[in-house]
């Protein structure tokens, strides 16, 4: 099957899951996004690197959780993904853990659940673990910047 065929039945298949479980109070069933401006992230050759402006703390997400990155902050439900994933993978463990790494370290809040987009998606061959690695060395380094130090204007400011 060519890359479109496969998105569109991607997408489809999504929409089928979120008309049979409509948004509920169940993580499952949520859909994500960043809690304001002080979370940034960049996706690279094969890590999303996530920086945390507000306490100096970054992270390398790997393997199948930057696909689940991508498509939570695209709008999808962990039960949508989970099924995208069992669809091109076959049986994948649960990514409700990586989901829950996600929640406790303040990357993703919930919201309510929008329309889903399907963003461009590099499936790979096999499926692989979600990682998420957490470094705070550079901590310090990090809140020593200057615009941790700014107002509601922003940083620099003209004279």
């Amino acid at each position: 099957m060519d890359r479109a065929r496969w998105d569109l039945a991607l997408l489809q298949s999504l929409q089928k899951v979120v008309k049979k479980n409509p948004c509920c109070d169940t993580l499952l069933f949520m859909a994500y996004t960043t809690p304001g401006t002080a979370i940034i992230h960049e996706l690279l050759d094969d890590e999303v690197i996530i920086a945390n402006l507000d306490d100096g703390i970054y992270y390398s997400i790997r393997g199948s959780g930057i696909l689940v990155w991508q498509l939570l902050l695209a709008g999808h439900t962990l039960s949508a993904i989970e099924s995208l994933f069992s669809e091109k993978y076959g049986e994948v463990p649960s990514l409700s853990p990586f989901l829950d790494r996600l929640l406790e370290n303040n990357l993703l809040v919930a919201e309510e659940c929008l329309s889903p987009s399907l963003p461009p998606l590099n499936w790979p061959a096999a499926f692989s673990p979600p990682e998420l690695e957490r470094y705070d060395e550079m901590k310090n380094l990090l809140m020593l910047d200057p615009i941790h130090e700014v107002d509601e204007q922003g940083w620099p400011q003209r004279k």
